[in-house]
């Protein structure tokens, strides 16, 4: 149970990492000037990072070794 555990945080690790990198380079720096003027775009890349700072957290979460009070 706890290798299937590790595996599991791992593999949301890459995920969350994978769904950085695809924001930061696929669509930021490849953004025109008239998109980086868009407020839905702002608000897109405000939800997509908030969806990777809570992946993260959870990858944490999954990684810590569970406590038994």
């Amino acid at each position: 149970m706890r290798t299937l555990r590790i595996l599991t945080g791992v593999a949301a690790l890459i995920t969350a990492l994978v769904f950085a990198h695809h924001i930061l380079f696929q669509d930021y720096l490849a953004a025109d000037q008239q998109m980086l003027q868009s407020p839905i775009y702002w608000a897109f890349m405000v939800f997509a990072v908030s969806v990777v700072v809570l992946a993260v957290i959870g990858v944490c979460l999954l990684l810590k070794p569970a406590r038994n009070n």
